[in-house]
């Protein structure tokens, strides 16, 4: 797995702020899921893009709709005080029961 960590904030001014964040899940026009999944709470927002290319490899058990929105869901629970955005998708990353492949991405606002 590659998980990138970017957490030098050393440089940017310290300021008090608050996040205001909605999401909307399109289905796709041919009628099959849509293989995305994202979280907002709080103090963090989390979006996974799950490739939709490992459709072909369903019949091995392969769900990239589904991994993609537990791994979104999983990473929103570990999301607790302390917990940075690197520690809760490699949490999910762990936890995750479905097979598939996604590309992920949290943002915590501290």
């Amino acid at each position: 797995s590659r998980i990138s960590n970017f957490t030098d904030d050393s440089e940017l001014p310290k300021a008090s702020s608050s996040l205001q964040a909605a999401g909307h899940q399109i289905s796709k026009q041919n009628g099959k899921r849509c293989e995305d999944a994202f979280f907002a709470n709080s103090s963090a927002l989390g979006v996974a893009d799950g490739v939709g290319g490992m459709a072909e490899f369903s019949e091995f058990g392969v769900d990239a709709a589904e991994y993609a929105c537990q791994i979104m869901k999983l990473a929103d629970s570990a999301m607790g005080p302390g917990v940075t955005a690197w520690q809760a998708i490699a949490t999910a990353e762990t936890q995750v029961q479905a097979y598939g492949a996604s590309t992920a991405m949290i943002a915590r606002l501290n």
